[in-house]
């Protein structure tokens, strides 16, 4: 476990002194509008975010999480490497312009440059997110019972562990980039990220390694095909009379089976009905994901209303001081005006990640949890290319004279509209999940216990067994015996 916390700390510290400061190195290296630049990342970020839908599915089908990860972490490596260079050579670079009016934008050929490099990160993303999580977890009883009774969730220390490397990324990282230079600003991740590549295969004899089994998208097509062929056939009254092969599942079902459920019949709508104390319940672990995920929606509303206000405030001093035609002026504000919106953003980030991907991950069958990590990311991707879309729209349409986000003088722009209207829409947002929290019912998994084919206490088994000695190349395979059982949920 220390070895790959310690390879997802480099990686985000490297990736987020990559990424924080990026927008700054293309409109004043690269000299590119802001506007084409703010497009620019989100779409590589919107990219970033969809691959690891593709890195999944080959982790889950083919080739496992951890050489998924190693292969990915290389392709992201090399992307680092691009672009660093392409900050230290003058060649790969416009001619600078500090004063930031009439400049050269990069050429073709150095835009190409930083596109290919922005394109092997986020194709080494693929393989990173949505595995180095769920590889962690494997490394650890992540049962129900187990869980329950620990002290202490894991995926809240991840995502703390994570924080901090963040943190430290923001205020190091940028402090280089600009008070020292953007080859060593770029040069410092680049090189955390060589040792995080590092620190994993490093840990590599010690870690649990679950070989994959299948692509799941056969499985979940094989499930739709038989049940279209035998969609006239009576169900029958009693789950234990539906067919079932344990053996045949207990490859893809180390730490639990799912259960026969109605959930998807007609009496689903039944559900919608039930009180809403019988849905916000408490848990051993705290408060439930999705409830979780509500509480940071709304804290995320509230962000962006302040964001709005000391927007209209930093207008406002701009104007007294006559800094509004003058884009490199520097308003006599606070910068502590700043730390409420980042405080609030923070915590809802907290709240929302922390409970979208611990509720991914419980609620997905075990052969698709790092596919059902990637739809995390996929969201994330979906927001970036939404969030592409509304600032060209928004800068299209605002016009010439009051556009709200102009290319270079963002004091004459109107920032602050434009956080009224991502509120609004955060509203929204938030209505259409309280539905769709209120209607979801929790998959049934269970603990269980199986003795002679007749079940005791509503607990089920099954007869897998999970070696831990492996075959020489540290990977773990699943034996059957039917006087051998582990307890799953």
């Amino acid at each position: 476990m220390p070895f790959i916390l310690a390879n997802e700390i480099c990686d985000r510290f490297a990736a987020t002194g990559f990424h924080a400061n990026m927008t700054t190195y293309l409109t004043r290296q690269l000299n590119l509008p802001l506007v084409k630049a703010s497009n620019t990342l989100t779409n590589f970020s919107g990219t970033a975010s969809f691959t690891p839908l593709i890195g999944a599915l080959i982790a889950d089908s083919y080739a496992g999480r951890f050489w998924t990860i190693i292969i990915g972490s290389i392709i992201y490596e090399l992307g680092m490497i691009g672009i660093t260079v392409s900050a230290i050579l003058p060649s790969l670079r416009p001619p600078p312009c500090p004063a930031q009016l009439n400049c050269k934008e990069a050429a073709t050929s150095q835009l190409w440059v930083l596109y290919i490099s922005l394109l092997l990160t986020s194709l080494g993303t693929g393989g990173i997110r949505p595995c180095v999580v769920t590889f962690a977890a494997d490394q650890i009883d992540m049962t129900k019972s187990s869980v329950a009774s620990r002290g202490w969730n894991f995926f809240n220390w991840y995502y703390f562990s994570m924080g901090m490397a963040t943190l430290t990324a923001l205020t190091v990282v940028v402090y280089v980039q600009d008070d020292v230079g953007w080859g060593w600003g770029l040069g410092i991740p680049t090189i955390a990220m060589a040792l995080s590549i590092a620190a994993f295969v490093f840990g590599s004899p010690l870690y649990v390694k679950l070989k994959p089994g299948g692509s799941p998208l056969v499985r979940l097509a094989q499930v739709i095909v038989a049940a279209v062929k035998k969609r006239k056939l009576a169900v029958p009254r009693d789950p234990a009379f539906l067919y079932q092969n344990k053996e045949l599942d207990a490859a893809i079902s180390v730490n639990g089976r799912l259960l026969h459920t109605n959930q998807f019949k007609p009496c689903f709508i039944r559900t919608t009905l039930r009180p809403l104390g019988s849905s916000l319940h408490w848990k051993p672990s705290g408060i439930t994901c999705l409830q979780r995920m509500g509480i940071g929606f709304f804290i995320n509303i509230i962000a962006t209303v302040v964001s709005a206000l000391v927007e209209m405030k930093r207008k406002a001093v701009a104007a007294h001081h006559n800094s509004l035609d003058d884009p490199k002026a520097i308003i006599p504000i606070s910068v502590f005006w700043l730390v409420p919106q980042f405080c609030l953003h923070g915590v809802a980030e907290v709240f929302m990640s922390v409970g979208h991907l611990e509720f991914l991950y419980d609620q997905s069958p075990e052969s698709m949890r790092s596919t059902a990590a990637a739809l995390y990311w996929l969201a994330i991707s979906m927001g970036n290319y939404i969030g592409t879309l509304m600032v060209s729209l928004v800068h299209k349409y605002t016009g010439q004279e009051n556009n709200w986000l102009p290319d270079r003088n963002l004091n004459r722009g109107r920032l602050d509209y434009y956080y009224w209207l991502v509120t609004g829409i955060q509203v929204l947002n938030l209505v259409y999940y309280v539905i769709c929290a209120w209607v979801y019912t929790y998959k049934p998994l269970e603990e269980a216990n199986e003795e002679d084919g007749e079940a005791a206490n509503d607990e089920i088994e099954i007869p897998c067994k999970r070696l831990n000695d492996g075959h020489g190349d540290g990977e773990v395979e699943l034996t059957m015996s039917t006087n051998e059982m582990v307890r799953i949920v």
